[in-house]
């Protein structure tokens, strides 16, 4: 994957001098994965009163939305050896303080992995549907440029997921590619990202935290499993005025 965009900071310039501050990830869970089943568990992940938990899915059916959070976007693709993959990304504003978890639903029994990123000082989420992309059938090497988060200084949570990926060890760009190593927990071309952990042989999904200038974003996948995608979907989170 290539993300060719500057890293900016983390403080966002707004009229009269002020700086607010980005969202700041305290917390992931990540290691939630079922290669079958309606349902699958996820947490604990600590948080506070105030915290924004933003939830990443990849699921084969149609996802039930648990009481309490938001979709914001869906991605599916169809692809060619039949059925269909979606990824989501929902957000939850927490209240008091305690461990989080649950349990998420799919429709009919199929893989479902989740991932969550607990982000605070986070302002009201902003749905980017415009930013949601899927792909199907794209073995070999493959390009293709997403419009980048347009004309705001805000925190944009990507949610990406795949058949499999890894990066590619000591080049610049890494790539999403077919086999078994993730990124887990890494910075990748300056942004902070998480995914499965290495005790999984087959990493799909992963979260990145893009706090740059807006720019155009050009990813790079390199695979050749018979059913090549790509699927992502965002969301636009603002900080909290000091």
């Amino acid at each position: 994957m290539t993300l060719k965009v500057k890293r900016a900071g983390v403080f966002v310039p707004v009229g009269g001098g002020v700086a607010i501050p980005q969202p700041t990830c305290i917390g992931y869970d990540a290691d939630n994965f079922a290669s079958s089943g309606t349902s699958l568990a996820w947490g604990p992940i600590p948080y506070v009163d105030g915290d924004l938990l933003v939830m990443s899915v990849m699921h084969r059916s149609v996802l039930t939305t648990p009481a309490g959070w938001t979709l914001h976007s869906v991605a599916s693709i169809t692809y060619r050896t039949g059925g269909t993959q979606y990824t989501s990304i929902l957000s939850r504003r927490m209240t008091e303080a305690g461990d989080a978890s649950g349990t998420l639903v799919q429709a009919s029994s199929n893989r479902m992995i989740i991932g969550v990123l607990n982000l605070r000082g986070a302002g009201t989420p902003i749905d980017r549907s415009d930013l949601t992309l899927s792909t199907e059938d794209k073995r070999g090497v493959y390009s293709f440029t997403v419009p980048g988060k347009g004309s705001t200084s805000n925190l944009v949570v990507w949610a990406l997921s795949v058949p499999f990926w890894t990066t590619a060890t000591d080049e610049s760009p890494p790539y999403i590619s077919g086999r078994y190593i993730p990124w887990e927990s890494s910075p990748l071309m300056g942004r902070p990202v998480w995914s499965q952990p290495t005790s999984r042989d087959q990493p799909r999904l992963g979260m990145f935290l893009d706090r740059d200038a807006p720019a155009a974003i050009k990813f790079t996948s390199t695979s050749g499993h018979s059913n090549d995608w790509v699927a992502l979907v965002a969301v636009e989170i603002p900080g909290i005025t000091p």
